[in-house]
Order: C-alpha cells, then structure tokens, then sequence
C-alpha cells in the first residue's frame, strides 16, 4: 500500500504530484490539477497514464452522467488532451528512437497482481468499503457525495490498469499498484473507522478505549509490519534495492574524488548497482545502467 513507498524517494515525486490532483480537484482547483497533471505525464509513464484515465473517466462521468454542473467541461477536456499528448509523446514520439524501442521491449514484463496478493493486500481497507456501502441506502448516501463518487471511480480504473492482462498483452501491470487500488477503498471505508474508534473511546471501561484501539491499529498495521519484518530479517538483498552497500559508497567517492582528472569516462563495472546508481551519485556514465532503461542490457552484461 501507499506507506511502503513513502521508504523510496524516487517514488515520492509521483505520489505529491498525483494525489496533489486529487486533492486540488475536491478543492475544486481544476487548472492547478491539470497542471500536475502535465507534470506528471512528464515525470513517470505509469502513473501518469493512470491518473489520466482515473480524472477523465470521473470528470466525464461526473458532468455528463451525474449531471454535475459545477464541473467545468474544459475540466473533462483537459484531461482528454493530456491522454493525447501522453499517445503522442509516448506511443509516436519516443517510438521514433531505435533505442527506445528496444528498452520498450525489454520493459514489456508480465509482472502480474496475482489474486494471492491483491487479496490478502486488500481484505482489510475492502472490507471497511464494503461495510460502509452495506445496503441500498447506504450506497445512496456514499454516491450523493461528489468525493466519494471519485474515490469509486479511481480504485475501479486502477483496479483495471493494474488486471490489464485480462485485456489486452500484459505490460508490468504491478506497476498500477503503488497504493492507488488501496488508498481509495480506505478513504472510501474510513467513515466507518472512525465511528468504530468513536464507540471505543466512548466506552465507559478503560479496558475498551485503549486495548480496543490498540487492536484496531494493530490490525489495520499488520501488511506493513510483516512487510517491514520481511525487510529486516531479508536485509542482504531486499535492502539493496533502497541503499547502496559500504564497498559501493566507496566507489561512488573515489569517482567523484577523480571525476576531474577523468572527464566524460565510461564507467565499466561487474557491480550492476554501481552501473544502476552512477548517474546519480557521480558525473559519469554508464556502460550498462538500470536494467530496464538501458538498451541491450543483456548483451552489453555479457561483455562485461
């Protein structure tokens, strides 16, 4: 869910800019949304793409279907031209790069969100939803409001991007995960969890208001505690996905430290994380980078 990535500042960027949209569209702030939209469609292909689909789906549906008509329409047309321009850049423009189609290639990875997964990552904020929309009345109520109406379309078009594979070829549908399936259905749930808190320290017995608040935040904590326990107790490997070891440090200082006596090098290294983190830690570049990223990755390895 979205607290894992908050460990992953490459991430973060993506998660301020695309839930600075949704924020500033309840604000009512549509030119600023569609502006972070535009910064985001820049930054990241995924996410991107997946905030679009999300705005334009419930700005369409919100104008034309639930006849809102303090919605501006340019807002539903802002999104439709950002859809466009992403088709452009990503789908004609970058394509026009021998090298890009070779690393699209190599991106195209079946990375699916097996049912194993989603189910277990999603029972508890799932179920908070479910509960709040119990019956007909209910659901009536929670579609009265203008958030919530866009909280239900944003986990059911995330919950699509990230099951493409059910449509069209699969291409890394994980990627659609990143907490955006999650966080809807919590914010969608979340009126029931406070009036659960609101019994619990109610009660009159010391014994409820804070053993039953406790368990509560302990059960809502579990997929992050057992992901961070997964962490610690698999730090050899899970960890150099976030940190760079001691020996690597080391290099990326000595490059700096003779980055002037070697200008423009290309650095060759067996060491796939030097090659991973080099742009960022050093002024050089790389002859075999990030895995994904660079073309022919497998082939300029084994020359290594």
């Amino acid at each position: 869910n979205l607290g894992r990535n908050a460990i992953n500042p490459f991430e973060n960027l993506y998660h301020v800019l695309f839930f600075g949209v949704i924020i500033l569209t309840l604000l009512r702030r549509y030119r600023t949304a569609l502006l972070l939209g535009l910064l985001l469609a820049i930054c990241h292909p995924f996410s991107s793409i997946e905030l679009i689909l999300v705005m334009l789906s419930w700005s369409c549906l919100e104008r034309y279907f639930w006849k809102n008509r303090e919605l501006p329409a340019q807002f539903a047309g802002g999104w439709l031209v950002l859809l466009l321009l992403y088709a452009g850049y990503y789908g004609l423009f970058l394509n026009s790069f021998a090298s890009h189609k070779l690393i699209q290639r190599q991106a195209a990875e079946p990375w699916l969100l097996d049912a194993a997964s989603f189910i277990p990552a999603y029972i508890l904020a799932g179920g908070l939803a479910l509960w709040a929309m119990r019956d007909w009345t209910r659901l009536q109520a929670i579609l009265a409001e203008r958030r919530n109406r866009l909280f239900l379309v944003w986990f059911l078009a995330a919950f699509a991007l990230a099951n493409h594979e059910f449509a069209i070829k699969p291409y890394q549908p994980i990627h659609f995960t990143r907490g955006y399936i999650w966080t809807p259905l919590f914010l969608l749930g979340a009126p029931v969890l406070l009036e659960l808190f609101e019994k619990l320290t109610g009660s009159a017995k010391r014994l409820v208001r804070y053993g039953g608040v406790a368990i509560v935040c302990a059960v809502m904590f579990c997929d992050n505690a057992a992901w961070f326990s997964a962490l610690a107790y698999e730090r050899h490997t899970m960890s150099r996905e976030y940190h760079l070891l001691g020996f690597q440090s080391d290099v990326m200082t000595w490059l700096n430290n003779n980055s002037e006596a070697y200008p423009r090098a290309l650095v060759v290294s067996e060491e796939s994380f030097i090659g991973h983190y080099l742009a960022t830690y050093a002024p050089f570049r790389a002859w075999a980078s990030h895995l994904h990223l660079t073309p022919e990755y497998a082939v300029k390895c084994d020359e290594i």
